[in-house]
């Protein structure tokens, strides 16, 4: 099924049968490889009876999405764009050494800050840290946090020390959407997300961008 979508993602950019596809192409570029769009993520949700296929756009975070009505027959039912969706948690401290935040945790880190290293334009970290990040594969932003949350909930007691010892409390969620609506509106949380957050002991701080030209307008 997979392969069959994303032969009708190609037929659909090369001869639009949705409006809303001719005017997604008017202000957005799909990338191609070897004459195909650069399907980068197929989710098939067999209960629902739903598929999503999302396409990497030229010069911008957010994806081409196109959702597919896959009860009988494989169908497309909608094309819009889908939001990047970054999830990261970063503890960090002047006081404490490199293998002392290492060790309040068995979660192991994305990345390891140490103090001296050079990070941009010369400077040096004044501080040791770790730093746990999300995949950047397309997702819904609760999937993604629920998937975020699974990970740090393998060692809770460890990622509740280390925020308690940094006092570094906020998981940050990068947004990138596309700028064809005056806001991005339809953010919320599950009442069982919060539950999971607080026993963390961790908040979340949004920081959400748009990007792109927008429909209609050409800006």
């Amino acid at each position: 099924m997979t392969n069959h979508i994303k032969q009708l993602v190609a037929e659909e950019l090369q001869n639009p049968s949705f409006f809303m596809t001719g005017e997604y192409l008017k202000v957005l570029q799909p990338l191609y490889k070897n004459g195909l769009p650069q399907v980068i993520k197929v989710d098939i949700d067999n209960v629902n009876a739903i598929a999503k296929a999302y396409v990497v756009v030229k010069d911008e975070s957010f994806y081409l999405l196109f959702l597919f009505d896959i009860e009988k027959e494989v169908v497309l039912s909608c094309v819009e764009t889908a939001p990047f969706v970054r999830i990261s948690y970063t503890a960090v401290s002047k006081e404490l050494e490199l293998e002392d935040l290492l060790g309040l945790t068995t979660v192991l880190p994305t990345t390891i800050i140490k103090k001296g290293e050079k990070c941009g334009r010369g400077f040096e970290y004044d501080y040791n840290g770790l730093e746990f990040v999300s995949t950047d594969d397309p997702a819904d932003f609760l999937d993604k946090l629920a998937a975020f949350l699974d990970v740090l909930e393998t060692d809770s007691e460890g990622i509740k020390h280390l925020s308690e010892k940094t006092l570094c409390h906020e998981i940050f969620v990068t947004i990138i959407y596309h700028n064809d609506v005056a806001s991005f509106t339809g953010l919320w949380l599950e009442s069982v997300l919060m539950k999971r957050l607080s026993e963390l002991n961790l908040g979340l701080t949004f920081d959400i961008y748009p990007s792109g030209k927008r429909l209609y307008s050409g800006d």
